[in-house]
């Protein structure tokens, strides 16, 4: 499946806006604060997690709309049955709709307006690259790469003005909470002590955000880590 066209109804400050992809490669280019990661965090939630939180919400007492066309391959059809557009039997057009108060989106068929299973969509092949998780994913994975170098400064000599602005995120993807608990502890951040390493607060911070009521197992296995590769480094 491939997306031909998306339209938004209240999702954060997309509303009202139309998009058309053309068959090959689109790119979206913009200043910032315009909505260019929005755009491609609807397609997340749609294509992977199959629903929206209470933050994309333009207007809470309204429903998130999103009308979306989508060209089938002839494998997919099959799965659509008789939903595809009449004139054009490799296009189905889709309504996905969530009301702030639902636990997950529901889906409907354009034209008839019956539903369909979301688990349809996982067809899509889509990848996600979020900014934010990728950034989180390297201040984590740069905790173990300063403990399993050779020197005192990481994997590769690094200046503090090299290493500073990976701990600036871009704050337009952060909640207040967490922008306070940064907020707290910035002043604070520091290299691992390579001698005697021992989990950050920034850490802490970072593995609950990434990894939710696993973090605390996250962040027990990555003290093991750490201190086996201390030790192997201190022998």
């Amino acid at each position: 499946m491939q997306i031909t066209q998306i339209c938004f109804q209240n999702y954060r400050n997309l509303n009202g806006l139309t998009i058309q992809f053309p068959t090959d490669i689109t790119f979206i280019i913009g200043e910032n604060g315009i909505g260019k990661s929005n755009i491609l965090n609807a397609l997340s939630k749609i294509f992977i997690y199959g629903k929206f939180s209470e933050h994309d919400f333009t207007d809470p007492s309204k429903e998130i709309r999103i009308d979306i066309s989508l060209i089938l391959s002839n494998d997919d059809i099959g799965s659509f049955d008789e939903y595809t557009d009449p004139s054009n039997h490799n296009i189905i057009n889709l309504i996905i709709k969530q009301d702030i108060d639902d636990y997950n989106f529901k889906v409907y068929h354009l034209e008839t307006g019956d539903e369909i299973s979301p688990r349809l969509l996982k067809k899509v092949h889509y990848i996600y690259y979020d900014s934010l998780s990728s950034w989180m994913t390297t201040i984590f994975y740069q905790l173990i790469c300063e403990i399993s170098s050779k020197d005192q400064e990481g994997t590769r000599k690094m200046e503090v003005e090299d290493i500073l602005p990976t701990l600036v995120p871009n704050f337009n993807f952060l909640s207040k909470d967490l922008i306070k608990k940064i907020g707290m502890i910035k002043d604070e951040i520091k290299f691992i002590d390579l001698q005697a390493p021992e989990i950050r607060m920034i850490d802490k911070i970072w593995a609950t955000e990434l990894f939710g009521v696993k973090a605390d197992g996250m962040l027990i296995k990555a003290q093991r880590l750490l201190d086996y590769l201390a030790n192997r480094r201190n022998t």
